[in-house]
């Protein structure tokens, strides 16, 4: 309430847009499903490829959203990018209606928009400009860091063993943090197989 109150005196709309871009693998969805958790929202799934989707069913659909909501739209890239800036991307769908649609008049007031993409190049930087996205947060495959920790979770105080798992042969950026667990899950029994035998990205 008082967030709220704050933002309406100031003349800035109560509501924050968020891009989460990497790899697949690391954890956008996961992230978005601990953001929820921890403020106690709701999470609005919005698929824009459904049949019936249209300009002015997206500004109804925005309108609507309830207070402490999330809106979550993945994979925003294979939607509208760069190369289809065509006014008909989808069936009734324009891009400036989703634009009109995050942002304008008729946007509900606080609320969450997530948006992810693993090709975040792909994207129109008017879609993502500050007012729309907010922040943009790369989640990329594990770092040397993230592997060594990764392996301390299936197997505590095997210190040494872990800092050379992810002192592996290659790039420490290699490997999707999905691809770690499930090569430790599969040798969770066994601390050394999990350290010497061969990582196969899913």
């Amino acid at each position: 309430q008082e967030s709220d109150c704050w933002y309406n005196q100031r003349g800035i709309p109560y509501r924050r847009g968020y891009l989460l871009y990497g790899e697949p693998g690391n954890g956008k969805s996961s992230l978005v499903i601990a953001v929820a958790s921890e403020l106690q929202y709701d999470i609005c799934m919005l698929n824009l490829t459904a049949k019936d989707m249209s300009d002015e069913r997206l500004l109804t659909v925005f309108a609507n959203v309830p207070p402490k909501s999330i809106v979550l739209i993945e994979d925003i890239d294979c939607v509208f990018n760069q190369r289809e800036k065509k006014e008909v991307s989808l069936e009734s769908l324009t891009f400036s209606g989703l634009l009109n649609a995050i942002d304008g008049v008729m946007a509900s007031e606080g609320r969450v928009l997530f948006m992810t993409t693993n090709h975040i190049d792909r994207l129109d930087p008017a879609l993502i400009r500050p007012g729309r996205i907010d922040m943009c947060v790369g989640l990329r495959n594990a770092s040397r860091y993230q592997m060594e920790q990764l392996y301390l979770r299936f197997f505590p105080l095997l210190t040494e063993m872990a800092k050379t798992f992810s002192e592996r042969g290659g790039p420490p950026d290699q490997w999707s943090m999905a691809t770690l667990q499930g090569h430790l899950l599969k040798y969770r029994d066994d601390p050394v197989a999990a350290l010497t035998e061969k990582i196969i990205s899913l």
